[in-house]
């Protein structure tokens, strides 16, 4: 039961979920699954399991569990610790250095075949992007003071998939640019309720040091399709060019909340 449950949850960190498409944070979940996998002992094994498919009758715990990482997270160099069990009767040969480094490749190869199917359905109906049709900043309701800002969000489109959402001020008055959000989110289709994105801290100090000016800056939203939440981007999909699929939109800002001037301290 202990060897069924690290091993579920070890692949699990990469697998049931899209954060892998962030370097740090697959390197991170990575990292994580490869500790899981070292708790196995070094000569733990599985043997004598004759009705599974040849290649798979026996093999090291760890062996496996590396294995099962490096496929789904791409990263072939965790094969360097994946070893044959070789026995008289028993085939064990799925589960090894050679096999482990194949099956990696073969799904690289998968992704590269995939993300340039989905690339060209893109260029071909770029009409169907997602495109952001209203934004604003809005103080959180859920606090009677100012303690953080919410960006309001409202797209359009008839591509679901999953998008990279980017938020920056744009000076009306000088070339000034200043982001404050990035997030990737699933996005369906057609106009979709408005949807709130908490902004961080960071990015609720700009927002208050540059009230009251803040009505001399613009609120650019950006749409990207994200094509790579699929697995941990492991092989050269990231030298593709997808910044011609941006949508972009700019919205005026309004303000409804007082200055630091206006209302005293607040907090940081």
């Amino acid at each position: 039961m202990r060897t069924a449950a690290l091993i579920f949850s070890t692949i699990f960190l990469c697998v049931a979920r899209d954060a892998c498409s962030a370097s740090s944070e697959c390197s991170a979940e990575i990292a994580r699954g490869t500790t899981a996998c070292l708790a196995f002992g070094e000569s733990e094994s599985m043997r004598g399991l004759v009705f599974n498919p040849p290649g798979y009758q026996q093999f090291y715990v760890r062996s496996e569990c590396l294995q099962k990482l490096a496929i789904a997270t791409r990263e072939i160099t965790l094969c360097e610790g994946v070893r044959e069990r070789r026995g008289l009767f028993l085939d064990g040969s799925q589960i090894s250095k050679t096999s482990c480094e194949s099956k990696v490749r073969q799904a690289q190869e998968r992704d590269r075949r995939d993300f340039e199917l989905r690339l060209e359905r893109l260029r071909n109906n770029r009409s169907d992007l997602a495109r952001p049709i209203d934004a604003s900043l809005d103080p959180s309701p859920d606090s009677r003071t100012i303690k953080n800002f919410d960006l309001r969000l409202v797209t359009a489109g008839a591509f679901s998939h999953a998008y990279v959402i980017g938020a920056k001020l744009h000076s009306t008055t000088s070339d000034e640019t200043i982001p404050i959000y990035e997030t990737t989110t699933f996005l369906g289709i057609y106009k979709t309720d408005a949807l709130l994105f908490s902004l961080p801290p960071e990015a609720f100090r700009t927002i208050m040091n540059l009230t009251p000016e803040i009505e001399n800056y613009a609120l650019v939203v950006q749409l990207r399709p994200n094509l790579l939440t699929a697995n941990c981007d492991r092989t050269d999909i990231s030298s593709y060019q997808i910044d011609e699929l941006r949508t972009q939109t700019t919205f005026k800002i309004k303000r409804t909340w007082p200055s630091k001037k206006e209302r005293g301290r607040y907090p940081s």
